[in-house]
């Protein structure tokens, strides 16, 4: 058997991080996730992590909205901030917990990601994506 996970999460985290502030328009935001390719975006202001809003974020307000027109659903995502739908109070990582740490962390709290931090500096975000190529690269 093959012990794996006692890697810190420095080693497989995005360090590359794309961050926007709350008063950042929603369209925006989701144009850049779309454009990007990727599903989660950090809110930070003045470099502080202050959330976190995901492109599943968006698609459920939208869903909870499907009794109004196409039309209406996008003025509504045009006129709203990121700061109305993100996810406050995040739940971080620590520069220092180990994959299997993190791991556990992701899938008891049901997350897709978590901003990793050293002390209040963020360094990185860990997705369910970063856990999974880690798994393959270590699978035979």
């Amino acid at each position: 058997m093959i012990r794996i996970g006692n890697e810190t999460v420095t080693s497989i985290m995005t360090k590359e991080i794309v961050c926007v502030s709350p008063g950042r328009n929603l369209k925006d935001v989701l144009d850049l996730m779309i454009k990007n390719s990727f599903r989660h975006v950090v809110v930070t202001t003045d470099g502080a992590l202050v959330g976190i809003i995901s492109k599943n974020d968006i698609d459920k307000f939208i869903l909870n909205n499907k009794t109004i027109n196409n039309d209406l659903q996008n003025k509504l995502v045009e006129n709203l901030s990121v700061e109305q739908l993100m996810t406050k109070n995040v739940h971080t990582l620590s520069h220092d917990d180990s994959i299997k740490e993190a791991a556990e962390i992701i899938s008891l709290g049901s997350y897709h990601a978590l901003p990793v931090m050293n002390d209040q500096n963020l360094v990185g975000i860990l997705t369910s994506t970063d856990l999974i190529l880690y798994l393959l690269r270590h699978c035979e």
